[in-house]
């Protein structure tokens, strides 16, 4: 994603409520994941931007926990995860 200019991003964030509800329409499912893959790690395997819409339907067991199997992280980690975004976010504000 970094390589895509944010108003390009901006235009394809607009089109999700529209191509969504007629793939939801179209499959008859009561639900959808938005799903973007950046980068190798994390399943990347088309390097250009876009978008997975991924239908549901209640009960589907798609993932084995809608949670993702989230880990808990300690009170003072959390503190030290959101200094170091805001450090970030300040740094790249231009």
């Amino acid at each position: 994603m970094e390589a895509t200019p944010p108003h390009i991003i901006a235009a394809m964030c607009s089109k999700v409520p529209f191509l969504s509800n007629a793939i939801m329409k179209a499959t008859d499912c009561d639900a959808f994941n938005l799903v973007v893959n950046n980068g190798e790690a994390a399943g990347q395997v088309i390097f250009h931007t876009h978008f997975h819409i991924i239908p549901r339907r209640s009960g589907d067991k798609l993932w084995p926990t809608e949670s993702f199997r989230r880990s808990s992280i300690e009170p003072n980690e959390t503190s030290s995860l959101i200094s170091c975004i805001k450090e970030q976010l300040d740094s790249s504000e231009g």
